[in-house]
């Protein structure tokens, strides 16, 4: 069987101290890989990671240096990226799948967690049922952020464009990520995703082939959501 790869991508903002802990979670997931070939349909798959540094006031993100820490080993593929300006999460991600290898993705947020299982999980998933996407479960965990900033509707615009292109589904009940709500995370501003859903409308508007009713159901509402 031929190899398959996963590509795990994380965009950095002010974010170094949070390495390590992907580090680990990471190599969890990779050392897990392997298991998957016992009695199932699943392929051996390495692992890659993309660390995509969209704080360059921080400094540069050395690769070398990372994978002398990291993984000497090579226990997974380590591959860093620097933005030369903040450009965004969404510019961040797309950095990141600019220089992915695997045929399939998991965006992974800095300050966010998976399970040591999960890639093995949701690949086992992927194959047995030949979905283009796998959704699975999680829990949300809550802090009191100081103080809240603009963050964006990515998310949901990647999930508008997959139902468009009509991608086949798969969801499976275990739990293999948690949300973390902490002070860097901005999707609990109102105005900020008011703002950014609006910029959604409008990409989609200007994209070759999506139902422009749709776009206006979107925008109905979600101006009847917001009353």
């Amino acid at each position: 069987m031929n190899e398959i790869k996963v590509s795990i991508i994380t965009p950095l903002y002010k974010g170094t101290d949070y390495i390590p802990g992907l580090m680990a979670m990471i190599r969890k997931n990779a050392e897990l890989l392997p298991a998957a070939q016992k009695g199932k349909n699943v392929p051996k798959a390495k692992l890659e990671f993309i660390l995509v540094n969209d704080s360059p006031a921080d400094g540069s993100l050395e690769e070398e240096e990372l994978i002398r820490n990291y993984v000497p080993d090579q226990a997974f593929e380590l591959t860093a990226v620097n933005h030369t300006e903040n450009q965004g999460i969404h510019a961040a991600r797309l950095t990141g799948l600019s220089k992915a290898q695997g045929e399939y993705i998991l965006f992974l947020d800095q300050d966010d967690a998976i399970s040591d299982s999960a890639v093995r999980t949701l690949l086992t998933a992927a194959e047995q049922t030949h979905a283009d996407v796998v959704a699975g479960n999680g829990c949300r965990l809550f802090f009191t952020p100081e103080r809240l900033t603009v963050n964006g509707c990515d998310d949901f615009l990647l999930w508008l464009l997959m139902f468009h292109e009509k991608r086949s589904f798969c969801a499976i009940e275990d739990k293999i990520y948690i949300h973390n709500d902490t002070v860097n995370s901005y999707s609990s501003s109102y105005e900020a995703m008011e703002r950014s859903f609006y910029a959604v409308c409008e990409f989609l508007e200007q994209t070759d082939g999506y139902d422009k009713k749709k776009i206006q159901i979107l925008r109905r509402r979600y101006a009847l959501k917001s009353k």
